[in-house]
C-alpha cells in the first residue's frame, strides 16, 4: 500500500485531489494510506484522503495555495475527532 510519505508527501504539504482539483493541505498521518488533510472545496473540512488520489504540485503553487487559503487555515479552530 502506497502511503503519502512513500509518495513524496510530508506534512503541511498542499497537493490538489484527483477526480475533484480541490486543493488539499496535508495535517498528520502521513505515515498512512489516509493521511488527515484539510480540503478545499465547496465547504472547507478536515479529514482523512486516500494518498494514491494526491497529486504532488510544485513549491511555488504550494505558496500561492499558503497565501490565497491563509484565512481559512487560521480560521479552522475546531478539535479534529478522528474515528
Amino acid at each position: 500500500m502506497a502511503t503519502a510519505k512513500k509518495l513524496g508527501f510530508k506534512k503541511g504539504d498542499w497537493a490538489l485531489l484527483k477526480g475533484t482539483g480541490w486543493a488539499a493541505k496535508l495535517l498528520s498521518d502521513v505515515h498512512t494510506g489516509t493521511p488527515v488533510a484539510m480540503v478545499f472545496g465547496w465547504e472547507t473540512e478536515a479529514g482523512s484522503v486516500y494518498a494514491y488520489d494526491l497529486v504532488k504540485i510544485p513549491y511555488d503553487e504550494q505558496v500561492e495555495y499558503e497565501y490565497r487559503y491563509a484565512d481559512k487555515v487560521r480560521g479552522f479552530k475546531t478539535p479534529l475527532t478522528i474515528a
